[in-house]
């Protein structure tokens, strides 16, 4: 993420992948 509070698509990605 570039900025605290705001989550980039890879974040989003990464959270849902280790979310499995």
């Amino acid at each position: 993420a570039l900025e605290e509070g705001v989550p980039s698509p890879i974040d989003v990605l990464l959270l849902e992948l280790t979310a499995e």
